[in-house]
C-alpha cells in the first residue's frame, strides 16, 4: 500500500483529502494536527461516575423488588471509581487537566443528586441535603474567585475523606 496514503499527505485516494488539502503546508511535510492520545483509565473511571449518576437516581426513585440493593450496588460503584481515579491517574503519571476538572464534577453531581433522591424518598432529612449540597456550591465557587485570580484550590485527602464518609452514609440508608 502507498504509505503517502496512510500519512495523509495528499496522494489524491486519502478520504480526508479535503481537510488536509485546506492546511497551507508543502507535500511531505508533518501534519499539524496532533493525534489524540486515548482516554486514560482514571477519566474513563471519572466518566463513569458521571454515567452512572442518572442510573442510580432513576433507580433510587422507582419502586421495584429489589431496588434497595441495586442502588447500594451502584452507590457502591460510583465511590468505588472515585476511590480509584485518582490512585490509577497519580500511579501512572496520567494526571491530566480533563481529569482534574471532571473528578469534583463528578463528585459534586453524583452526591447531590444522591442526598436529593433521599429527601424524596423520605430517608433523609431536607436540612442535611441543604448543608451537604450547599457546602459543594460553597466550595466549587471558592475554587473559581482562587482561579479567577490566578490561584487554585488543590484538591485534598480530607475532600476525599469528605466524599466517601457520604458515600458510607448512604450506603447506610
Amino acid at each position: 500500500q502507498d504509505t503517502s496514503c496512510r500519512r495523509h499527505t495528499g496522494c489524491g485516494r486519502c478520504p480526508r483529502k479535503l481537510l488536509i488539502a485546506s492546511v497551507d503546508r508543502p507535500v511531505g511535510a508533518e501534519s499539524p494536527f496532533k493525534r489524540v492520545p486515548k482516554m486514560s483509565v482514571a477519566n474513563r473511571l471519572t466518566l463513569l461516575r458521571i454515567l452512572l449518576t442518572p442510573v442510580a437516581a432513576v433507580v433510587l426513585l422507582s419502586s421495584f423488588t429489589g431496588w434497595q440493593l441495586v442502588s447500594a450496588a451502584l452507590v457502591g460503584t460510583a465511590g468505588l471509581t472515585d476511590l480509584l481515579d485518582g490512585h490509577i491517574a497519580r500511579r501512572r503519571n496520567q494526571i491530566t487537566a480533563l481529569g482534574t476538572l471532571l473528578d469534583p464534577i463528578a463528585d459534586k453531581f453524583f452526591i447531590s443528586t444522591i442526598f436529593i433522591c433521599l429527601v424524596d424518598r423520605g430517608l433523609c432529612p431536607a436540612w442535611v441535603a441543604i448543608v451537604i449540597v450547599g457546602r459543594e456550591f460553597a466550595v466549587t465557587a471558592l475554587r473559581m474567585v482562587a482561579i479567577q485570580r490566578g490561584g487554585s484550590v488543590p484538591v485534598s485527602m480530607l475532600g476525599k475523606v469528605k466524599m466517601h464518609a457520604q458515600v458510607y452514609a448512604v450506603l447506610l440508608v
